[in-house]
């Protein structure tokens, strides 16, 4: 289930995807393992762009953003490649086509979608169905249940993972968002 391409030297672009925020605007440990690999990635020297999404949602009324929490972190490692970041997302395409439209804008063709392992599959192929040539990363996640020793608390949650992408691939293909 889990995508994991050779990464090439250069690429013209790391898209470091989200999954979600607390509901008081700190990023989820999973997506802060995101935007680790895809910093670690940049520092690596495989991009010198790295578009990175955000997300907003309504909690009891109030509009929220894990984008403080984004930039207090890009605050702290200072990253020598561009940041870039795409707001407003809410599902994996969105994602994918408000990167497109900015990677057309510049002339990137290429990227390097960093998401967590079980999420590796559908959402490659969302960014390949919108355009995109794409190499893709698997986050280094904890507590993805996915290295040894896992406890049962870590499997459960891989297999909640797995439950998830099988339905949520499942409906991209209904949509035609996916072959």
């Amino acid at each position: 289930m889990v995508r994991r391409d050779r990464i090439p030297p250069r690429v013209d672009a790391i898209a470091v995807l989200s999954v979600g925020f607390t509901p008081d605007g700190m990023m989820r440990g999973e997506t802060l393992d995101r935007l680790l690999t895809g910093l670690s990635l940049a520092k690596r020297g495989v991009a010198r762009n790295v578009l990175v999404s955000r997300e907003r949602r309504s909690f009891d009324g109030k509009v929220v953003s894990d984008s403080a929490d984004q930039e207090a972190l890009l605050d702290l490692v200072k990253p020598s490649a561009q940041v870039i970041f795409v707001d407003s997302i809410f599902t994996t395409r969105t994602e994918a086509l408000r990167m497109k439209a900015i990677a057309q804008a510049r002339g990137w063709s290429t990227v390097a979608v960093v998401t967590s392992p079980m999420h590796t599959r559908r959402a490659c192929a969302t960014f390949e169905a919108v355009g995109f040539k794409v190499v893709c990363v698997p986050a280094a996640v904890r507590e993805s249940g996915l290295y040894e020793p896992g406890n049962a608390q870590d499997r459960l949650g891989a297999f909640r993972s797995w439950l998830y992408e099988t339905f949520a691939t499942d409906s991209y293909r209904r949509h035609r968002w996916i072959r």
